[in-house]
């Protein structure tokens, strides 16, 4: 191969890892298309940096745009990422058909505005924070702890901030235990204020193609509220 060759493919490899988010450290897909930052999969550890680096690079994103995304791993950096991206005046939408579930909804509600397409589905459920994962007993949801405990603090502080108060965050973490999930209604979301649905015409297009489909069958299987 040619050294003019292998400099544009190494060029090429360059700017698909800048477009589309690759990074070894996270396993969340980031794309970015125009005005908007799509995200695919779980938020974990590397997601804050991704995204922010994503955004530092593509001034003009004014959308996070959510697809399908079954949670986090890492509850304090995805809510510091949420903190970041309301601090930046973003929006955040929920594709036509879309999934987001615990961590993926607490993160939608950075939006300033947040809409969402038709059909889509917004799972939420107690948290739960264990000490010993092997033993069950080694585990206790957010709704076994007292109210006043400071236990509630990182999330309920973080719903405070998103929505004005903690009435959705009481009501999230009442609705089912860690280990299963409440499809929200459209009367709970308009009650709680969790978004705007919103026309197909206006909907992104999903640009993930198959690992949507894939992904959203490893969150719901059928998603069926």
């Amino acid at each position: 191969m040619s050294q003019r060759m292998l400099r544009m493919l190494l060029a090429l490899f360059a700017t698909a890892a800048l477009l589309t988010g690759c990074d070894a450290t996270t396993a969340t897909q980031a794309l970015v298309d125009g005005d908007k930052l799509y995200l695919l999969g779980t938020f974990d550890h590397g997601t804050h940096k991704q995204v922010l680096d994503l955004l530092d690079s593509h001034p003009d994103v004014r959308t996070i745009v959510f697809t399908a995304n079954g949670g986090s791993i890492d509850d304090a950096r995805t809510l510091d990422l949420g903190r970041e991206l309301r601090k930046r005046g973003l929006n955040t939408h929920l594709i036509r058909n879309g999934v987001i579930v615990s961590g993926g909804v607490s993160l939608f509600l950075s939006g300033v505005r947040r809409t969402a397409g038709p059909g889509a589905l917004l799972g939420v459920h107690s948290w739960q924070q264990c000490w010993d994962y092997v033993v069950s007993s080694g585990c206790q949801d957010a709704r076994d702890y007292p109210t006043t405990s400071e236990e509630h603090d990182l999330h309920g502080d973080y719903g405070e901030t998103m929505l004005g108060d903690r009435e959705f965050y009481w009501f999230a973490i009442g609705s089912a235990p860690s280990r299963s999930v409440h499809w929200l209604s459209l009367s709970e979301a308009e009650r709680y204020g969790i978004f705007e649905a919103t026309q197909a015409a206006v909907d992104p297009t999903n640009p993930f193609g198959s690992i949507f489909a894939t992904e959203r069958e490893a969150i719901c299987g059928r998603c069926t509220p």
